[in-house]
């Protein structure tokens, strides 16, 4: 059970584009994952259910998710500690890791549907006091070659990551409800990075969403060098 964990987690970490292939692996609930877990033999032989274990047996049960998940929040802080020892062992490792880095957000629906909604177990529905709803504006270029504006609504959390660009690997990350500023957050993970890490990295690659004076700032003062896309403030005509 804890590589199918571990597997999930270095899937949708290690596709940096990153971050927005989380989506992938990602399921509503734990019997939706089974289901895959049971027609897909590929990630079966991924998790590593496949050697010496009983065919009836390969899926694990929904209680054994459960059970496990549940003893994984018990150890929350181990398991902290645990992603900063690898990333430390990288550091040391791996020749130029953490030197150029980037930086991104992904939302992560609740399996709530609202914090008015009635939950219904069967439907893989529940109750989550600690999710809260964004809106995400989505910016593109018209077939008319005009700038438009696509707005759409999430209910749950973000979580936000900062990344080796050359190995596509987390080095620091944050979960919080989905309506905290990303900005205040890449300003929170950058903050908790060691001095040895600070030292490391000599620039950070960041999307449009992060264009802050009070951001670029911080950046510097932490003596790397940001590498932010600029919003588009202008209205046509302007200049």
């Amino acid at each position: 059970m804890a590589k199918i964990i571990s597997q999930i987690c270095f899937e949708s970490y290690s596709q940096f584009d990153g971050i927005g292939d989380l989506k992938r692996l990602e399921h509503k609930s734990v019997e939706s994952f089974r289901k895959e877990l049971s027609r897909n033999k590929q990630l079966r032989e991924i998790c590593g259910l496949t050697d010496g274990i009983p065919r009836k047996h390969l899926v694990p049960t929904s209680g054994a998710f459960s059970r496990f998940i549940k003893l994984l929040k018990s150890e929350q802080e181990e398991i902290d500690k645990l992603f900063a020892s690898l990333v430390e062992k990288l550091y040391k490792e791996l020749p130029g890791f953490g030197e150029l880095l980037a930086g991104d957000g992904k939302y992560i629906d609740s399996y709530s549907k609202g914090p008015y909604s009635k939950p219904n177990p069967k439907a893989g529905d529940r109750a989550d006091n600690d999710a809260k709803r964004s809106i995400k504006e989505c910016h593109y270029t018209g077939t008319d070659g005009k700038q438009h504006t696509k707005k759409e609504t999430y209910y749950g959390f973000k979580v936000h990551i900062a990344c080796d660009t050359k190995t596509e690997l987390p080095i620091a990350f944050k979960v919080t409800a989905a309506n905290y500023d990303e900005r205040k957050a890449m300003a929170d993970i950058l903050e908790a990075f060691p001095d040895a890490q600070k030292q490391r990295a000599y620039a950070i690659i960041l999307d449009r969403g992060y264009d802050s004076t009070k951001l670029i700032k911080q950046v510097k003062s932490e003596g790397i060098i940001p590498i932010i896309d600029i919003r588009n403030c202008w209205k046509d005509g302007e200049e």
